[in-house]
């Protein structure tokens, strides 16, 4: 029988030692590069507005920066199978949101992701009532006239959405199956071209959140004629509630992080404290409240749960509406 010396034992725990040390100072050293983030939506619209109003919070607390990827099409889900596929260390996040990871898995036949099994919840972000906005040609101020207006009027008026099975599109649906009206779904890429076509009046509606439609709203540009949410916005005290008119409707975005599935549960608990601190920060939440979006900080549990229940209730308005997509 042959056995070590003690010189020869002390080195090999000495050598375990620093393995061990170096191990968790590399677990510790998280973040040490740049971070990735996605967003599945172009330049310009709410989740780009939203995203960048954060970022910085983001880079500041990380202590690295993070460096924002628009990655549109497909209803989001190019940017979601992107993210879904990178490594999950952690320096690839992904700015998720209602579409992609509530209503898309209804509306399309197949997902080239899965939104439970390939992503792992950082945290909510943010929540955004939808704005009943109009091109001012259109005769009417308020959700009743324009109701009135669709039905005096059948096939006139065209609404736009930022894409099938976005919650604009969702939204619109679920608008004229309450009312009883017809409108002429167009789908677009993205809020921006939306915007631009509903101002140049190629299209006569549309749903989307206070902070990509607030200057055009403000400059006449646009006419914002009912909120999604049951109470009114502080930034549009004369707007009414839709469900003044429509009783029970109530609709609007939500934005949260993920990263992909695999993540080592230490760093996604470094994310989400960096969310959760710079949603805390009050000049960050009143920035977000003057774009229309309420600051909404979650656990990774919290978020997760938000996220299946969710996917059951948009599931059910998506089957009513009749909306698919290869």
């Amino acid at each position: 029988m042959i056995f070590a010396s003690p010189p020869a034992i002390f080195l090999r725990l000495f050598s375990a030692a620093l393995l061990l040390s170096g191990a968790v100072a590399h677990a510790d050293d998280f973040p040490n590069k740049p971070i990735t983030l996605i967003v599945p939506f172009p330049p310009a619209g709410i989740i780009d507005i939203l995203t960048r109003s954060i970022g910085p919070g983001l880079s500041e607390r990380l202590g690295q920066p993070v460096v924002i990827e628009n990655r549109p099409g497909a209803g989001g889900n190019i940017g979601a199978a992107q993210a879904a596929k990178s490594p999950a260390d952690g320096y690839t996040i992904f700015m998720g949101l209602i579409s992609t990871h509530a209503i898309n898995q209804t509306l399309y036949k197949s997902l080239p992701y899965d939104p439970i099994k390939d992503f792992q919840p950082i945290s909510l972000v943010a929540k955004a009532p939808l704005i009943l906005l109009v091109n001012p040609t259109v005769a009417a101020t308020s959700t009743r006239e324009l109701i009135a207006y669709a039905k005096a009027n059948p096939g006139k008026l065209n609404f736009a959405s930022a894409g099938n099975g976005s919650a604009s599109h969702i939204a619109m649906a679920m608008f004229a199956t309450m009312a009883q009206i017809n409108l002429t779904h167009v789908p677009y890429r993205g809020s921006a071209p939306a915007q631009v076509d509903l101002m140049a009046g190629a299209v006569q509606g549309y749903f989307d959140a206070q902070a990509s439609e607030l200057q055009a709203i403000q400059s006449g540009k646009l006419r914002a004629i009912g909120v999604g949410s049951p109470t009114r916005l502080p930034a549009l005290p004369d707007v009414e509630p839709i469900s003044d008119t429509l009783v029970g409707f109530q609709f609007g975005s939500w934005f949260g992080l993920l990263a992909p599935a695999g993540i080592p549960p230490e760093r996604t608990a470094i994310l989400n404290r960096a969310v959760r601190a710079t949603l805390e920060d009050p000049e960050v939440r009143k920035r977000l409240a003057d774009q229309g979006l309420q600051a909404e900080p979650s656990t990774p549990a919290e978020f997760g749960a938000f996220i299946k229940s969710e996917t059951e209730r948009l599931g059910k308005l998506v089957r009513e509406s009749g909306a698919q997509v290869e």
